[in-house]
This record gives structure tokens, C-alpha cells and sequence, in this order.
């Protein structure tokens, strides 16, 4: 380690253990909106690894750049969340620490995150820290036998859910039962797929699954309508299939919760 990579320790270490009082300022003052600026600029120009002791913490600068925008830069969804920073600097280092609140959309649980940088004198970032991180503000999405069995599991309680839903809104038709258990499969596994696969947030995966269970739903109406001679067309198969989606697409958002 260089003698400058230890300074920029020591420099974190007191910045962030110590009573040291350096200017303070919130959002949405403009002295907050350009230290946001010059951090989100210097986090943008960066890119590569972070090391990190905790799995939930971003591991890279580019997912670590999207937290910081969604949590600190000031926005019409987090307007109304404490942010502050507090800044210090000698001319060559500059010490940023963000602490932002904000809420995780569906359960309204209070999250806060501190970012805690050091840039050199061309705003070029030395060293990030990312601590006080819940997991529904950047969880894990490694995909092992331990997390697999719970998707399993939450897809299983969907399509049970879905069957048992469909029974009791179209008694004595089984064919609507299957329609809304084939949505809930359908709509589960695409919130997991865009989740898991395509490191998509929870709720917009949720809305995937929602999506992609009431197009499955339409799209089977409409191949049912250019195969008359073998299908019916029935729109309540559509609205069955749309029932167990959202069905399922909930069992699996509420799985990303734990």
C-alpha cells in the first residue's frame, strides 16, 4: 500500500470515528445539490470493483453510481428524505460523507445509506465506502441452492394461491383453474428471470411478472381466435390467467423481501 493510500485510510478513519466538525449542509440547498454533482460526476468517470465485506453492498462502481443517484441525488420520488453531507478538504483531498434516507417503495421500511468518498484535487475518486446499507436498497442476487429453493417454494405457494383463487371466483370450471395457474407460473418465473438474471429492481420485476402473466393471457385469446375450429374464444380466460399473474408475481416480491 502507497504512502498516499494510507493517508486516504487515516483520512476516512477520522472522518468518519472521530467528533471532527466540517461543513454540514442538506438538500435541497444548492451547496448539497453540487457536492451530489461532484460525486456522482467522479463515481460516473470511475469504474471497476469495490471491495466489500458484506454481499448486500454494491460490488462494483457502476451499480454503486445507480444507489448513490436513486438515494441521494434529490429527485420528485426522495424530496421529502433527509440527506445531508458533510465535507472537508486541505486542498488536495476532499472528504465527502452522504448520509441519505429514503423508503423502500412496498413496505415503507426506512432505509439509509452513507457513502463516504475521497477524491483528489482533480475530483478523481480515491477510495468509496458504502456502510449503514439495508438489503432492500441493494441486496444479493446470487443465485444459490439456499435461494433457489425459496424461489421454488414462493412459486409453489403462487400457483396454490392462483389455483385456489380461480376456484373460488369460477366454480366448476377447471379450465379456468389451469388458465390461472399456467398465469401464475408464467409471471413468477419472468419476475425471477428479470430479478435474478437481468439485475432488475424488485418492483419493476414485479410488474414484469404482472406483465407478462396478462399477455400470456391475451396472446392465447388471440391464437384461440384464429383456431376456432379447435379452441374457444372466452375472454374470462384472459381475465383467469391476468388473476393468477398478479397472483404470482406477488409471491415472488414477497419472497425478494427476506
Amino acid at each position: 500500500m502507497t504512502i498516499s493510500k494510507i493517508l486516504v485510510v487515516l483520512f476516512l478513519t477520522a472522518f468518519t470515528t472521530s467528533s471532527w466538525a466540517g461543513e454540514m449542509v442538506s438538500s435541497p440547498s444548492p451547496a448539497y445539490l453540487q457536492k451530489a454533482n461532484l460525486l456522482s460526476r467522479s463515481l460516473m468517470m470511475s469504474s471497476g470493483e469495490i471491495k466489500i465485506s458484506d454481499r448486500k453492498i454494491p460490488g462494483s462502481v457502476k451499480t454503486a453510481t445507480a444507489l448513490f443517484k436513486k438515494v441521494c441525488e434529490p429527485s420528485m420520488d426522495n424530496y421529502r428524505y433527509s440527506k445531508s453531507v458533510e465535507s472537508k478538504t486541505d486542498g488536495e483531498i476532499t472528504l465527502l460523507n452522504f448520509q441519505c434516507e429514503t423508503r423502500e417503495d412496498i413496505s415503507g421500511r426506512p432505509e439509509t445509506v452513507q457513502f463516504v468518498a475521497s477524491l483528489d484535487k482533480y475530483n478523481i475518486l480515491l477510495d468509496l465506502q458504502i456502510l449503514q446499507l439495508n438489503s432492500s436498497l441493494a441486496d444479493s442476487r446470487e443465485f444459490n441452492l439456499e435461494e433457489g429453493g425459496e424461489v421454488f417454494v414462493a412459486v409453489a405457494a403462487g400457483t396454490l394461491a392462483s389455483g385456489l383463487l380461480a376456484k373460488g371466483i369460477y366454480p366448476d370450471q377447471n379450465d379456468k383453474v389451469l388458465h390461472a395457474i399456467v398465469g401464475s407460473l408464467i409471471a413468477s418465473s419472468s419476475a425471477a428471470i428479470a430479478y435474478y438474471g437481468f439485475d432488475v429492481s424488485k418492483n419493476k420485476s414485479f410488474w414484469i411478472g404482472v406483465a407478462s402473466g396478462i399477455i400470456a393471457g391475451i396472446l392465447k385469446e388471440v391464437y384461440d381466435s384464429h383456431h376456432r375450429d379447435k379452441h374457444t374464444v372466452d375472454s374470462q380466460d384472459a381475465v383467469a390467467t391476468g388473476i393468477g399473474g398478479v397472483t404470482g408475481a406477488f409471491m415472488i416480491r414477497f419472497k425478494f423481501e427476506f
